[in-house]
């Protein structure tokens, strides 16, 4: 049995008025401590997609991106690159584009993400709106036998 700790954060999802379902996710990366600990931390992958049922809807950028940390002791503000993806069909016949900003070096506090997104469809007509999510942290704790980590559990 390993002992695994997971620095995460709470994840987003939200319905919005250009008709795609927008989500996102701070994922910490998993290192090995010792055989019989892992912990997953800093640098966090930052995961934006957005999924819709429009087969017109082509592509999916993300503008005006920024993450500051809402702890009073700690000042964090950083600006993060403008982004773009395509929309692919998934195996749900749903159509999802996802965006991943790699390698933020942030301390585990509670944060908020604000951006602006716009989603374009095959003739160029795009829908655009401003969002803002937290993430709170959250510390899990938990035990993984041999048979789970060779299953992905």
């Amino acid at each position: 049995m390993k002992n695994h700790k997971d620095y995460a954060y709470s994840e987003f999802q939200n319905e919005t008025q250009c008709e795609v379902v927008i989500n996102s996710h701070l994922r910490g990366t998993t290192k090995t401590i010792d055989n019989n600990n892992t912990v997953s931390e800093s640098p966090y992958d930052l995961l934006v997609w957005a999924t819709s049922n429009h087969p017109e809807f082509k592509e999916f950028q993300v503008s005006a991106v920024e993450l500051k940390g809402t702890n009073k002791e700690t000042e964090v503000d950083l600006k993060l690159p403008d982004s773009k993806a395509y929309f692919k069909e998934t195996k749900s016949e749903d159509r999802k584009a996802s965006i991943v900003i790699p390698k933020l070096d942030i301390e585990h506090i509670d944060y908020e993400l604000s951006f602006s997104y716009s989603v374009i469809s095959e003739g160029g007509k795009a829908c655009s709106e401003k969002l803002s999510v937290k993430f709170n942290k959250q510390l899990n704790e938990k035990k993984v036998s041999a048979w789970d980590a060779l299953m992905g559990i």
